[in-house]
């Protein structure tokens, strides 16, 4: 049997050495590619417990706005919209699931009122555009028909590069708030026609005599135009004597009751008899005039005709 030499032996001691090293840099690269690859793990699995956390506590803030929060992504080929998210209020809102919302593409704008369809159109391309706009008001058609007044806030969503991703909005039920406006504007509009309609003339003073409003149906009635006495003191519009018998009215007026004053003025070179009514409203003083010139010229011709009667009478008696 041939015995191995010594240089032999050595290369073999070598070899082996040096095999054992790179199997055991193998298996130390295999255990920190594992380690790293648990810790990549662990640190996702932490990542997604912080994003589900995150996401729990947006929507838990979502769940408190009492209104409609969502968004609409735009698909970068076709330009068109869809609803990607939508909170549950829209259910409480307009009676519509929010699966509802997000299945049927369009769907928030077909329930948009015909009239107001297009307008919110435009108002979205506008903000797509990248214009800032006001809330937009509009009417919503809810599921059961009647009529929902909503305000939404638009803004434009843009992606990691700046480019346009899509629309987002938060959509408030006002119709409450609309419905009132609606019934004060057309209480407003109902007080201007009676208003219209009344012949007094109407003078909204401060207590001390300035003028604050007027109404006169016909502006001929008025001593002088509305340019130079509104804003004005009566001390500085009206004859002296008139102005201190409106002052000592002022002074006297108390809330329920109404002080009187008769009075002459010449318009235009005539004269003209008036009857003043003023009462107290809060802080102000509201006087209401009434042309009594016809009146008075009955009064005092009935006057010269019962004159006459009773000096015909005693003459037939004497």
């Amino acid at each position: 049997m041939i015995q191995p030499t010594f240089w032999e032996l050595s290369n073999w001691q070598v070899f082996g050495a040096a095999g054992l090293l790179i199997l055991a840099g193998v298996i130390i690269w295999l255990l920190l590619r594992q380690a790293k690859r648990k810790e990549a793990e662990i640190e996702s699995r932490q990542a997604g417990l912080i994003a589900a956390a995150e996401h729990k506590g947006l929507m838990a803030i979502v769940s408190t706005i009492p209104g409609i929060v969502w968004e609409s992504r735009t698909d970068p080929v076709s330009g068109a919209h869809r609803t990607t998210f939508v909170s549950d209020y829209v259910e409480k809102m307009l009676g519509y699931s929010p699966q509802q919302w997000l299945s049927t593409p369009g769907f928030a704008l077909s329930l948009i009122h015909e009239e107001d369809r297009e307008r919110v159109r435009r108002a979205a391309d506008e903000v797509i555009a990248g214009k800032s706009i006001d809330p937009i008001q509009f009417r919503w058609i809810a599921k059961d028909g009647h009529v929902v007044w909503a305000e939404t806030r638009l803004t434009r969503v843009v992606d990691s590069s700046g480019r346009l991703a899509g629309v987002r909005g938060v959509t408030l039920d006002i119709s409450e708030k609309r419905l009132a406006e609606l019934a004060r504007q057309e209480s407003d509009r109902r007080n201007r026609a009676i208003l219209q309609a009344i012949p007094d003339l109407m003078f909204l003073q401060t207590r001390d005599g300035v003028y604050l409003d007027y109404h006169a149906q016909n502006p001929e009635d008025l001593l002088v135009p509305p340019d130079k006495f509104l804003g004005k003191n009566m001390r500085e519009v009206l004859p002296p004597k008139l102005a201190d018998d409106f002052a000592k009215l002022f002074k006297r007026a108390k809330p329920g009751e109404t002080q009187v004053l008769e009075y002459e003025l010449l318009l235009n070179g005539i004269p003209r008899s008036f009857e003043a009514r003023v009462v107290l409203t809060k802080e102000h003083v509201l006087s209401v005039v009434r042309d009594t010139t016809h009146r008075k010229s009955i009064e005092n011709a009935l006057g010269q005709n019962e004159s006459a009667y009773r000096a015909i009478f005693n003459a037939a008696n004497d």
